[in-house]
């Protein structure tokens, strides 16, 4: 591939550029079809956000060849293409660079020349629709991911997930007792409770765990028992609600005046 000219490298036939176009419809048409948000489809693609809604509006992919009108940028674009490929993707840094070529136009003349070879052509380095865009969680988001139940999360954050558990398996170990937690407290599973205390105390766990113990007749009825502190919670942030409308003055009595009046 090295020994071509440079012009075939970096200027794939109308052929090739409409197989990618419509490979990438194809995409933002089954991403869409998941509910996915038109924002993140086009995040996750690499795509103009205008293009994605285009594209879905119009229900079919445009058959027409879009070419982009000769301009003085026209004399630099095999240069330009090559450093695209290279992994230059800011329109600003081009043009200075092309300026230094001896281009006289106007940065946005080189932003739509870049917003078009962007909306037409994946970059070289790309090896995926979703690898290229895909974000590292932020912490919360993590320790979300690890406890969530793999059926809930996308591929991707499985992935993400496995590979956590791959590269420590005292790593894994805590993963897999905070799922087993997160169970036991949604489905209620109180006789796991000292078995899950004992596992947890040999691992990262055992600050957490040592803190349930401290309240363990509290937890074994909240995992035993039916009820429920959600009414009260209720209730106490409605008595919030009517002091915040008083900016917070209100005394026990009229408080407890107001509450009665709206029963």
């Amino acid at each position: 591939m090295s020994d071509l000219p440079a012009m075939l490298v970096s200027e794939p036939s109308r052929t090739n550029r409409h197989a990618v176009r419509r490979a990438r419809f194809d995409e933002v048409v089954a991403l869409h079809h998941r509910s996915w948000p038109i924002k993140r489809i086009a995040r996750t693609l690499g795509l103009n956000l205008k293009t994605v809604r285009r594209w879905l509006r119009s229900g079919q992919l445009p058959t027409w060849d879009q070419r982009s009108r000769g301009s003085a940028v026209d004399v630099h674009a095999e240069y330009l293409r090559r450093r695209w490929n290279e992994g230059c993707h800011n329109a600003a840094e081009l043009w200075d660079e092309i300026r230094r070529r001896g281009f006289g136009g106007q940065l946005r003349t080189v932003q739509r020349w870049v917003r078009h070879l962007r909306d037409t052509e994946p970059s070289s380095s790309e090896t995926g629709p979703f690898e290229r865009a895909w974000k590292m969680p932020s912490k919360r988001r993590a320790a979300w991911l690890v406890v969530a139940d793999p059926e809930t999360i996308e591929a991707t954050e499985q992935q993400f997930v496995e590979a956590l558990s791959t590269t420590s398996s005292e790593l894994a170990r805590i993963i897999e007792l905070a799922r087993a937690f997160n169970a036991m407290v949604r489905y209620q599973q109180a006789e796991r409770l000292d078995s899950w205390l004992a596992a947890a105390k040999e691992t990262a766990l055992s600050g957490f765990a040592d803190g349930l113990i401290r309240d363990l007749a509290a937890l074994r009825a909240a995992l035993s028992l039916p009820w429920s502190t959600g009414p009260v919670e209720g209730q106490i942030s409605y008595l919030k609600t009517i002091k915040r409308t008083m900016s917070g003055r209100a005394k026990f009595d009229l408080l407890r005046h107001r509450v009665l009046e709206a029963a």
